[in-house]
């Protein structure tokens, strides 16, 4: 498969300058599972005006079709496991785990708070988020939305 990734030149969230960080490999999960093919290169970039890191190439839609094609299936967790032993049958299913999600509610809205102040948040956007769990009740009253590729059908809330 051709690498149809798309080089961008500004930040994908504000439109910022973006500078590079390092260079990084793509994952062996990722660069098999899209591509074929084995990893290569990425630059790690970061947005100067809010901060955000990406890597940069992007994925094109193609290619997040294929990354989340089936995700979290047995098919998918085998793959994955193939290059990252630690990526279990066990693991995989302790990812939706209530105890799981509830950690991972209490760091994320620690780190968001932190990061954004004082300053209320209204919405928050979970990409590539499954079912939207992590971000349902996340920040009391702010509302939750989820962009999922496979289009799992979003929970109440």
């Amino acid at each position: 498969m051709a690498n149809q990734m798309i080089e961008v030149s500004q930040c994908v969230i504000c439109d910022g300058e973006i500078r590079r960080l390092k260079r990084a490999l793509a994952a062996p999960f990722l660069a098999t599972r899209i591509w074929g093919r084995p990893p290569f290169c990425v630059d790690l970039v970061e947005c100067t005006a809010c901060g955000f890191m990406f890597y940069n190439p992007r994925l094109d839609a193609a290619e997040e079709g294929r990354l989340y094609a089936g995700y979290r299936s047995e098919e998918y967790r085998r793959m994955r496991h193939a290059s990252e032993p630690w990526y279990t049958a066990e693991f995989n299913a302790s990812l939706a785990s209530p105890a799981s999600y509830e950690i991972r509610r209490r760091k994320l809205a620690a780190i968001l708070r932190r990061s954004t102040g004082k300053r209320e948040i209204r919405r928050v956007l979970d990409y590539g988020g499954d079912h939207g769990d992590l971000v349902c009740g996340l920040l009391g009253e702010a509302e939750a939305f989820v962009y999922d590729i496979p289009a799992y059908p979003p929970s109440t809330g």
